[in-house]
Order: C-alpha cells, then sequence, then structure tokens
C-alpha cells in the first residue's frame, strides 16, 4: 500500500450492489433486504437503458435533495443488470456515488423494464422535476423520479450547446508516465496506452502500467487494441484494469462487449458514418471514434477529416479524432460538436512522446492549446444559473 493511502480519499472506483426480487408474491424473511417488483421486469431493455448512463455526466436528475455533493458530475464506468431467476441484480462501478444515485437510477430503469418507457427517450429539459407517474414499492427503490431521470438520463449523450455539456480531451498513443503526468496537468480526461504489436505509438504493459500508476484520480486510462485474441485483452483487463477499451479492428460487438468493461468503437469516418449499420452491430458499445484510418487500421495518421460528414444529431457519444491540433480544434468543435475530441499526432514531438516537459517547445504548444480551449469555454458554455457559482478559471481547460 503506498505511503499516504487514504481508503476513502485515495480510491479510483467504488462498487455498489443493488439487489431486488421480481414475483407476484411480496418477500418475507428477505422484505428486510432486497427490493420488490411484481411486474415482470425485461431485462434486456433496462440493460440497453444502462448503456446510456455510461461515462462521465451530471447525475444532478438522480441525488436527492439532502445531497450535500458539491459537484454532480460522476463517472458510471460499469452498470451491469443480471437475472439469476426471481431475483435481478444491479452491480455499479463509478469513481463514486451521490447521495440516492443508485436507488434513484434503479427506480428509472425499473420504468424502462416494466414497459412504460422505451429504453431511450427524448425531449425535456435536463432541470425539470414533475415527477414520473408511479407508485413506490415498500422496501425498493422510488418510482416518483424527476422526468429528467427519464428525459436526459436515458437518452444518448451526443449534444449540442443548449446542455452545456463541455468536450472532453484524450490524449492518446502515450508510452511514459512523464507523458502522462503531463497529460493530466494540462486538463486530460483521459490518456490511450496503444497496446497493438507494430504501431508507431506502441506500448508494452509494463509501460502501460507506468502510465496508469501516473496518473492521478478522474484521469482515465484506455486501452487502445486491434483484433486482439480473447487472452490478450483478459490479460489487459486483469493487469491494467482500463477504465474504456478501444478496439479498431473488425472486432464484432458480443467480443467487444465480453470483457466487463464499457468499450469505445472506432470508425474510419472518411465517407460518413453509417449510424444504423454501426448501431446493429454494436448496440453496447458507449461511443465510437470517427478517425481518418483505412477500415481496419490505427489512428495517428495526422490527416483530418470531411468535419461536414459528421455533423450532428449523433445517435451515441461521438469522440472526434484525425489531424487535431491546437490550430484546428476549435473549428472541428464547432462542425461536429463531438462528445470528446481525440488527439495524437498534434502534440507530439515523435510517435508516442508527448508533452515532454523537457522539450521547452511543446508546453508552450500546450499553452497555446490551453488559452484556444479557455477562449472556447467562453462561447460554449451557457451562464450559470442564480444561486450556482461560476467555475473558476483554473478549471476551464479543457471544455469547449
Amino acid at each position: 500500500m503506498p505511503e499516504g493511502f487514504h481508503a476513502r480519499r485515495s480510491a479510483r472506483r467504488r462498487l455498489y450492489r443493488y439487489e431486488l426480487l421480481n414475483r407476484a408474491v411480496r418477500p418475507g424473511l428477505l422484505a428486510a433486504y432486497l427490493a420488490w417488483e411484481r411486474v415482470p421486469l425485461d431485462v434486456e431493455a433496462m440493460r440497453r437503458a444502462a448503456d446510456c448512463l455510461l461515462g462521465e455526466r451530471d447525475f444532478s436528475a438522480f441525488r436527492s435533495l439532502a445531497c450535500q455533493a458539491r459537484n454532480p458530475r460522476r463517472t458510471l464506468y460499469r452498470l451491469a443488470i443480471a437475472r439469476e431467476g426471481e431475483r435481478v441484480t444491479f452491480d455499479f462501478e463509478a469513481n463514486a456515488f451521490l447521495h440516492h444515485m443508485v436507488r434513484n437510477i434503479v427506480g428509472t430503469l425499473l420504468v424502462v423494464g416494466r414497459g412504460e418507457r422505451p429504453p431511450a427517450v427524448g425531449g425535456g429539459g435536463a432541470r425539470e422535476r414533475r415527477p414520473v407517474a408511479g407508485r413506490a414499492h415498500r422496501g425498493g427503490p422510488r418510482t416518483g423520479l424527476p422526468r429528467a431521470a427519464l428525459s436526459s438520463g436515458l437518452r444518448s449523450a451526443g449534444r449540442g450547446r443548449a446542455s452545456g455539456m463541455r468536450t472532453r480531451v484524450k490524449f492518446c498513443g502515450v508510452t511514459a508516465a512523464e507523458d502522462a503526468r503531463r497529460a493530466a496537468e494540462l486538463g486530460a480526461d483521459a490518456v490511450g496506452v496503444v497496446l497493438v504489436a507494430g504501431s508507431a505509438r506502441e506500448a508494452s504493459l509494463a509501460e502501460a502500467l507506468a502510465v496508469r500508476h501516473a496518473l492521478p484520480p478522474f484521469v482515465a486510462l484506455v486501452a487502445v487494441l486491434r483484433d486482439p485474441p480473447p487472452a490478450l485483452v483478459a490479460e489487459v483487463v486483469a493487469r491494467l484494469a482500463p477504465d474504456w477499451l478501444q478496439f479498431h479492428g473488425e472486432e464484432p460487438g458480443d467480443f467487444c462487449a465480453a470483457f466487463g468493461r464499457p468499450y469505445l468503437k472506432a470508425v474510419a469516418a472518411g465517407e460518413g458514418i453509417d449510424w444504423a449499420r454501426l448501431l446493429a452491430a454494436h448496440p453496447r458499445a458507449a461511443g465510437f471514434v470517427a478517425d481518418s484510418h483505412a477500415p481496419g487500421g490505427l489512428g495517428g495518421t495526422g490527416r483530418t477529416l470531411d468535419w461536414s460528414r459528421l455533423a450532428p444529431p449523433h445517435p451515441r457519444p461521438l469522440v472526434l479524432a484525425g489531424g487535431l491540433c491546437c490550430e484546428n480544434v476549435a473549428a472541428a468543435i464547432r462542425a461536429v460538436r463531438p462528445f470528446a475530441v481525440d488527439v495524437a499526432s498534434g502534440i507530439e514531438s515523435a510517435p508516442g512522446a508527448q508533452v515532454p516537459a523537457a522539450d521547452a517547445g511543446l508546453p508552450r504548444r500546450g499553452a497555446t492549446c490551453r488559452c484556444r480551449y479557455r477562449r472556447l469555454s467562453r462561447d460554449f458554455r451557457p451562464p450559470p444559473r442564480r444561486g450556482v457559482s461560476a467555475p473558476t478559471a483554473a478549471a476551464t481547460w479543457p471544455r469547449p
């Protein structure tokens, strides 16, 4: 255990299991330990709805009025729903939980499981507080939930200016712990390690572990793979514990979803994206990475995409890659409105060597990016509501 480790404040992840009895007869001896739902539940529909909640989000609609957390943003890494006979389990994995966040999410998923709402619905504002019709079950989760839990919580995250959601930034192709620390200092939300043999940015598992240990809390690690054997993915998950898997090959959807980690699927988007085909092939993907590589290839080519082919709306979170750098990222974000941007060659001195502190030029280039992102944050973020303090200047990058 490292020196200074705190069991609560140093924890990167927390697990929570919610158990529910799904049968017509109310439980007897187990009534104090299990929630109860008498209507038969569609577990697969609840899984599809749960997939829409993965990732970093504002969970204000799911917390109680008594919640004292200053920041409602949390990252939900995994929400697994399983049925064993009459028992349904909800396994949550997140960086932290808000007060009553789990029970409110479960209550919302039950509305979907009973068939009262589809797995993904639109409309309504994120600030609405009108309750959904329904009666709370004794010993179970509340079903009188904010309508925002359905209108905002269950729809996909490809949102635009009106929502105020900032654009995330991922630095990909990191091979050194020093570069990972520098990326976190510059404000990156995620760091990617490429575990593909022959790639110019290939990192060994030992290097990837060093990157993982260098990252501070709330900075995610993404393991980038291409057509890997199942044994390799299992080893990466067991030893590296990445927050996300990112697949760049011809992997089928069932393969990508089989390792207990949320995953992103890279798409060769030179001719645009066929969303219907993509969603049919990868219904459980948390999002898609649009890059300029050839089908089955890796990114990092430095070539930009035709952004007009990727205009919103996006039915799933879209991560924009392909030749992004400080000079063009603002225009790219305005054209595509992506959930996140993924940069590699645009911040390198050489493949795999990113923002090194020893290179006097790249920190200045990072500072230029920082200023641009700050300017974009003023352009795209709506003014704070009354009673809510504006973000500090130190927290404005990277938040287009």
